[in-house]
């Protein structure tokens, strides 16, 4: 009996120890209107070209974050959105 004691309760310290993944909380967006020549930087980071359209969703960590838009390498805007979990933001550039 002590014995299977034992071992139930080695087995509860195990399973309590097991690794869980931790869940990352992300949002998207995506752009619309004139894009052409249109580079974007988020949160200061390097600038990359974009693609229009719902069908072109960008992930991001939920959250506030700065997205600076850049046409022909002259900035049209910094704009700060927060990101809501699981909810596609429009970004539209005239």
């Amino acid at each position: 009996m002590r014995r299977f004691l034992a071992m139930l309760l080695l087995l509860a310290f195990f399973a309590g120890c097991s690794s869980k993944e931790a869940t990352v909380k992300k949002g998207y967006f995506y752009f619309s209107g004139d894009t052409k020549g249109v580079e974007i930087s988020i949160d200061k980071g390097q600038r990359f070209g974009i693609v229009t359209g719902q069908n072109n969703l960008y992930t991001i960590a939920f959250g506030s974050h700065t997205i600076e838009i850049y046409r022909n390498d002259l900035k049209l805007v910094s704009y700060t959105f927060v990101v809501h979990e699981e909810i596609a933001k429009e970004i539209v550039i005239q």
